[in-house]
């Protein structure tokens, strides 16, 4: 390209792809082919300034690499292969676990080598690409595990420039053999084994356990490898059960599930960001902190983690309210800044939010209201299908856990007695409809004395309480009997009847019979009868005063009546 003051030229196969910055002289090339490697030198006001070699390479292909080991294992030679056409200048490069060194095409190795595999890298100056991994041969080779159903590449660990004839064999019989011309499989390997007869490669497909096995290879009539499969089912999802010592001074986490075909299994178990091995079993105690637990299953071909279960010493008591009230749900997230609520009912999404509406499931549609900013759900109308475990996601971690149980209140029960028939003893029986109301504890009183107890009660003639009852109560109600009197003190209290009935008529004679007899003295102190002819005259006796009244008498009376 040139430019003079004016117009801008460009030449050859810079047209369109050249562009000349007049201010700095620069020159700018797109699309950038081999053809335009080369040196380039620039004349600004006709004076040569600079000189820039230019190559314009591919990036590198990803190496493949291969083994050669001498027949009797004393070394083997490592190849790092590829194509570098248009690639140079390319440089080697060899890792094997947390190291990495430039090397040649080719690395030799011995027994002496404990590094469990290598890989090579092709570098220029544009790319960097490494190879698949490989299995030092000097090293026993683990087994290879792959799921029921999947497929399986068993390979040669040492590589022959010319292949000649490959046979494989599963156990002491020939899986699949190919001596320069036609492929021959056997058994149950016919329509699922293929070879491929450049690398020596065994392919298995649909694998089923009768796969499983030692397999082992000639190549040239050499034995190279030997490889022990393991066909093995995925792990299934694994349940996890508590069991509390009833002082909870411990509790023991079981990690349940069915392992049949998928051993070898591990246990892992998870609390929070906390992953680790171990048995079965995990215990815990007061001082484990953690909010929740979950258990996982691992086997060399899956992992599958338990649903979480809470911690018990971590767990909220059961939020109790009634039918028809509502409810508070609070998130105890100590997040500053929430982002993303998840509220769930079970296994089932309840309301969600993440920064934009809030999302709620039929059932808590137009009950349902979330708080953004602490996170609280509240739910009004409260049914007893609203009832069961919340747990509640806060900025996609599970911060609290709540047993919401909506119940009716308790009814007022009635009181029942059964006695034996030769009244050693009686039951009485508290009845009543707890549906709905339960979890219901059963109270008894006996005058002063209130206890909690069964639904039936027993008493004897030793006991001496006048009455008794029973009530209903549940977390959010209290409802009592009536009193029924002891069976046993009844007969006592009829004869107190009778005997306190008898003095009070006693009382009542002794106080009817005195107060007539008064009457009586008094009448006679005061009048005394007198009889004349044709008339009945009254006399009153003159008092200690000497005082004297006289009584006209009653014309009205006839002669010789009686006054």
């Amino acid at each position: 390209m040139e430019w003079y003051g004016g117009e801008t030229f460009s030449y050859r196969h810079f047209k369109d792809r050249g562009l000349l910055n007049t201010s700095t002289g620069a020159l700018t090339i797109t699309g950038l082919t081999p053809d335009d490697s080369g040196s380039y030198t620039v004349e600004i006001n006709n004076e040569v300034t600079s000189k820039t070699q230019l190559l314009v390479i591919s990036p590198v292909s990803k190496p493949t690499i291969s083994i050669r080991c001498e027949p009797k294992m004393t070394y083997c030679v490592l190849t790092c292969n590829g194509d570098t056409t248009d690639t140079e200048p390319v440089t080697y490069r060899w890792t094997s676990g947390d190291m990495t060194w430039p090397s040649a095409k080719e690395h030799k190795i011995t027994k002496e080598d404990n590094e469990p595999w290598f890989s090579c890298v092709f570098k220029n100056p544009v790319s960097f690409i490494s190879s698949e991994k490989v299995r030092n041969p000097f090293m026993e080779k683990g087994p290879l595990y792959r799921i029921i159903g999947d497929k399986a590449v068993l390979t040669s660990d040492s590589v022959v420039n010319l292949i000649t004839s490959i046979v494989w064999k599963h156990g002491p019989h020939i899986a699949m053999e190919w001596n320069v011309g036609e492929t021959s499989s056997y058994r149950h390997f016919k329509d699922r084994g293929s070879l491929n007869t450049l690398t020596g490669e065994l392919t298995i497909t649909g694998l089923t356990p009768d796969d499983s096995g030692s397999y082992t290879v000639e190549i040239n009539n050499k034995v190279t490898s030997k490889t022990e499969l393991l066909v093995i089912s995925p792990v299934s999802k694994p349940t996890l059960s508590l069991w509390c010592e009833p002082e909870m001074t411990y509790c023991v986490l079981t990690c349940n599930g069915d392992t049949t075909d998928a051993e070898l299994v591990t246990y892992w178990w998870t609390s929070g960001d906390m992953m680790w091995s171990s048995a079965k079993e995990h215990n815990i105690t007061k001082e484990d902190n953690e909010l929740w637990f979950s258990c996982a299953f691992k086997n060399p071909v899956s992992f599958i983690s338990s649903e979480k279960v809470f911690n018990p010493f971590k767990e909220k008591e059961p939020l109790n309210v009634e039918i028809g009230d509502k409810a508070v749900l609070t998130a105890d997230s100590e997040e500053n800044l929430i982002t993303s609520i998840v509220w769930k009912h079970g296994p089932n999404i309840a309301m969600e939010w993440y920064g934009g509406e809030t999302f709620s499931s039929q059932h808590f549609k137009d009950r349902g209201r979330l708080d953004t900013l602490t996170g609280a759900l509240t739910i009004t109308g409260l049914t007893p299908d609203d009832s069961g475990n919340y747990t509640v996601e806060i900025n996609n971690k599970v911060t609290s856990k709540t047993q919401l149980l909506v119940i009716s209140p308790v009814s007022k029960p009635t009181l029942s007695i059964l006695c034996e028939p030769e009244m050693t003893y009686c039951v009485l029986t508290c009845n009543g409809d707890t549906t709905d109301a339960e979890p219901v504890t059963y109270w008894w009183t006996a005058g002063d004395i209130t206890w909690s107890s069964t639904k039936e009660h027993k008493i004897t003639k030793k006991d001496r309480e006048k009455w008794l009852s029973c009530a209903f109560e549940n977390p959010v109600s209290f409802n009592s009997s009536e009193k029924v009197f002891n069976p046993f003190i009844k007969c006592d209290w009829t004869r107190m009847y009778i005997v306190i009935s008898v003095f009070i008529l006693v009382v009542c004679i002794i106080i009817i019979y005195y107060f007539r007899r008064k009457s009586r003295e008094q009448y006679d102190g005061f009048y005394t009868e007198k009889e004349t002819t044709g008339m009945l005259a009254t006399v009153q006796k003159p008092s200690t005063q000497d005082q004297t009244s006289v009584v006209t008498p009653d014309t009205s009376i006839g002669t010789g009546e009686r006054l």
